[in-house]
């Protein structure tokens, strides 16, 4: 039984875990419920594990839906929608919190499937094969999917579900958390759509969701409309 059991630690290790007597060997990743956590939670090994099941898959379809098939567009769609895409949007309200060049290994994925079950050439733009075909991006779907999670949360009967959004204490990494994503791909055209003001300096009026923002420019300019 030991030995078919493996612990991680996710903060610095302080002791060996024993079982009955018997040292449980220590791993530097963790698969636990289809989700595989790595020692530093950088979501690393989980979107490699999801793109290498992605691109095995793709090739068993590549008949189906690639360029050569006789299917409609309509129907490679549905298919990419119902088979594919449901691995890796698996435990996304999670793994979103990874590195924006982590989460580029599945975009170029969907990027690729895309071009392939289109047959369209190299010179068209990815976006525009994205809105064609009204296909969300991988930053859309998180943010879609985090915030449905988040109301969610907000509406359990359970009052102490709440405490899953709260931050608990300052962290050790710089990094993402959980409750961060609905609002973590704001872009200054969006915040400019949304009627906001850039004008004088007001810094009580930043929202927390800015405060990881990767320019400074909305710490400073930030002014939303009264």
């Amino acid at each position: 039984m030991v030995q078919e059991s493996l612990y991680s630690h996710f903060t610095k290790p302080t002791h060996l875990l024993k079982f009955n007597g018997t040292i449980v060997p220590q791993g530097t990743t963790i698969k636990y419920l289809g989700i595989t956590l790595d020692r530093r939670l950088t979501w690393k090994p989980n979107i490699q594990h999801k793109r290498k099941q992605l691109g095995i898959l793709l090739q068993r379809m590549y008949w189906i839906i690639g360029r050569k098939s006789k299917l409609s567009l309509t129907n490679k769609l549905l298919i990419y929608k119902i088979i594919l895409k449901p691995i890796w949007t698996y435990g996304l309200p999670l793994w979103g919190t990874a590195s924006q060049s982590n989460i580029e290994i599945l975009q170029r994925l969907q990027n690729k499937i895309l071009r392939m079950a289109t047959d369209a050439p190299w010179y068209i733009p990815k976006h525009m094969l994205h809105t064609d075909l009204q296909i969300p991006t991988i930053r859309d779907e998180i943010k879609r999917l985090s915030t449905n999670y988040k109301a969610k949360i907000e509406a359990h009967p359970n009052k102490l579900t709440t405490s899953l959004l709260e931050k608990h204490g300052p962290g050790r990494l710089h990094r993402y958390l959980p409750f961060d994503l609905p609002h973590r791909f704001i872009t200054l055209k969006f915040l400019l759509t949304e009627g906001i003001h850039w004008n004088t300096p007001h810094h009580d009026s930043v929202p927390d969701c800015c405060t990881n923002f990767s320019t400074h420019v909305l710490k400073v300019y930030y002014r939303p409309t009264v």
